[in-house]
């Protein structure tokens, strides 16, 4: 049996590290609804070296979050049946999950959906369709625990698993 199913999407780090927790990439459960939208940022977090799961509807999504914890949850707000806020309230009452960083990515970008994403969802961002891609990976970063600090590793390196950003 593979290690992901046909939903995950694994590329590995550009660099060999000689310690495997380095190495091992960051896990993203990514929870949006659009067929398009998924796709794309499937394929653009992928690319920088995230494991990638997906999820459609909320209910899905703490399905996921509970078989296997991700590092940070990336997610859409407006989804069928139960709704990013819901979803991500009840993660937070189960053990094991209640501390996951949460990142919002959502088309509501009044101040109020804002207020309530950090305050009912836990959101540790929140940025607002259409949406810039070095914003959300940056966001991503920022919302992760530092990795390997006790280890003597330098503060201003990207995160384990992260591509080097380019510059056109």
């Amino acid at each position: 049996m593979s290690a992901g199913g046909p939903d995950e999407i694994i590329v590995p780090p550009q660099e060999a590290d000689v310690d495997d927790a380095a190495t091992e990439p960051i896990s993203v459960l990514l929870v949006e609804d659009d067929p398009d939208v998924g796709h794309m940022l499937e394929r653009r977090l992928a690319s920088e070296g995230l494991s990638i799961r997906r999820a459609v509807d909320g209910d899905e999504a703490l399905k996921e979050a509970m078989a296997e914890r991700p590092d940070v949850i990336v997610l859409d707000l407006m989804l069928p049946g139960m709704d990013g806020y819901k979803m991500a309230r009840i993660l937070r009452q189960q053990e094991g999950c209640s501390d996951v960083p949460i990142v919002v990515l959502s088309a509501l970008s009044h101040r109020d959906n804002r207020k309530r994403a950090v305050k009912e969802a836990g959101a540790s961002a929140y940025l607002t369709k259409p949406f810039d891609f070095r914003e959300l990976i940056e966001a991503v970063r920022r919302a992760l625990p530092e990795r390997g600090e006790d280890e003597g590793g330098s503060t201003n390196e990207p995160p384990r698993g992260a591509a080097p950003e380019t510059t056109p």
